[in-house]
């Protein structure tokens, strides 16, 4: 096999290795887990915001985006997309399918190599449908992208001193390689620091402080004093003598009706039951005074 055979084959195994996939199904999960009660952002911010990670023809391995992405999940950041440069319409689709489930969704998207142009034009067209994209990052990018290819705020970041383009905030970084720069320590806290402006775009529904639940019951009816003729073992189904609540207005007693059975003439009409008046009730007996 020929050298530029050898060179495509590389090229071609280096596009379509690894899958995309979206790190809250990845062993990134724990370390969210274990960072989340240290992040300085919300929980309920954080949970909004999606990163996309677009490689480009650089190989994968820890000091890549693979690496970012487990950077980024230290600092409490589960939502993040990582794919080829084959998985772009994938992650448009995703794009889409989060912004309807989830309205108060924020994109930040991230170029790397040859990743970065497919960055841009992703970033372009979820802002023409209405998807939120806060900021592009094109990480040491081919080329020199178009200044007028990205609508957002975009910051490019290059392992070497570069021509800066007019539309972007253009960042070297000293010590950095080509296949370094993704992990860079600098590289991470500026993506942070990008996510964190995102999170604080995100807007959550309405409270709703419906009304308080009071309870308009009756005052306490005050029962009269006992009277005289009950001993003092009957006091207690009256009140003690002190301060007592204004009493209810008495309802009167109305004679009550019953319903004729089949076949049986009109209604009875049974007068209310009145309580003899002046016959003072006798004592209760106590327990073990027989019958």
């Amino acid at each position: 096999m020929t050298g530029k055979r050898w060179l495509i084959a590389v090229g071609l195994g280096a596009l379509f290795a690894g899958s995309g996939c979206v790190s809250c199904g990845h062993q990134a999960c724990k370390p969210v887990l274990d960072a989340g009660p240290n992040c300085e952002v919300p929980a309920c911010d954080r949970r909004h915001v999606y990163t996309v990670l677009i490689n480009g023809l650089t190989p994968g391995g820890p000091s890549g985006l693979e690496g970012l992405r487990d950077r980024l999940a230290t600092h409490g950041y589960e939502k993040v997309y990582y794919g080829q440069l084959c998985h772009v319409w994938w992650m448009w689709q995703e794009m889409k399918r989060v912004h309807t489930e989830d309205p108060s969704a924020r994109f930040v998207i991230i170029g790397y190599d040859f990743g970065s142009d497919s960055a841009a034009g992703l970033a372009r067209d979820a802002v023409a449908k209405g998807i939120p994209v806060d900021a592009v990052v094109l990480l040491d990018p081919s080329g020199q992208p178009d200044p007028g290819t990205c609508p957002v705020r975009t910051v490019m970041l290059r392992c070497t001193a570069g021509v800066a383009a007019p539309h972007a905030d253009g960042i070297a970084l000293c010590g950095a390689t080509h296949l370094t720069l993704p992990t860079h320590p600098r590289t991470v806290e500026i993506v942070c620091e990008l996510l964190k402006e995102s999170a604080a775009r995100v807007e959550h529904p309405p409270y709703y402080e419906g009304p308080e639940m009071t309870y308009d019951g009756a005052p306490p009816r005050a029962m009269p004093l006992p009277g005289p003729g009950l001993t003092e073992d009957w006091f207690f189904l009256h009140d003690q003598p002190g301060t007592h609540a204004v009493p209810l207005t008495p309802v009167p007693a109305a004679p009550f009706s019953i319903p004729p059975a089949p076949g049986t003439p009109g209604p009875w009409v049974v007068p209310a039951p009145t309580p003899p008046t002046g016959l003072p009730l006798p004592a209760p007996k106590k327990l073990g005074q027989g019958q």
